[in-house]
């Protein structure tokens, strides 16, 4: 998984924050030799989605911000600005977070003297999950325990 983030137009126009890019996950009995895959195919397969990220929880706040990523969902299906995309996003989700939540983490952070890794490293592992779930949500299905050992990796093992 490699998050990256968006540039003024992504976040102006199309709504989001930041993008996050993942593999697709295959699972099953292998009852062959896998084909080769090409590098063009590998990246083909990748999902990228756009993440509107979102600490109010108002439901007026969340109502609007539903809105405004149909828009910008229905000017992607048209190609509107795809001139101005370098990697453009398959679909965009919005993931609303509690304001306690990250807060308690960015104090943390910085109680800490703000170390590498930002404020997400003191987030609660059952934070992560919901987080990461809602990103995921009807994309990629992981178990509980591959979600944990994917959000504990050190970020050098995260790509």
């Amino acid at each position: 998984m490699k998050i990256e983030a968006s540039d003024a137009y992504e976040d102006a126009e199309l709504k989001y924050d930041f993008k996050v890019t993942f593999p697709q996950y295959r699972r099953g009995v292998a009852v062959a030799d896998p084909p080769k895959t090409s590098r063009e195919a590998y990246v083909e397969e990748k999902k990228r989605l756009g993440i509107q990220f979102t600490t109010n929880m108002l439901p007026e706040v969340l109502k609007h911000k539903s809105q405004q990523i149909r828009y910008a969902k229905g000017q992607m299906r048209v190609g509107h600005g795809a001139e101005y995309v370098a990697r453009p996003v398959d679909d965009i989700v919005l993931v609303a977070v509690s304001m306690d939540t990250c807060t308690k983490a960015f104090l943390k952070w910085e109680d800490s003297g703000r170390p590498p890794g930002g404020p997400e490293q003191f987030l609660k592992m059952e934070d992560r999950i919901v987080l990461v779930q809602a990103m995921l949500r009807n994309r990629v299905e992981l178990p509980e325990s591959e979600l944990q050992e994917l959000l504990t990796r050190k970020k050098t093992e995260v790509k």
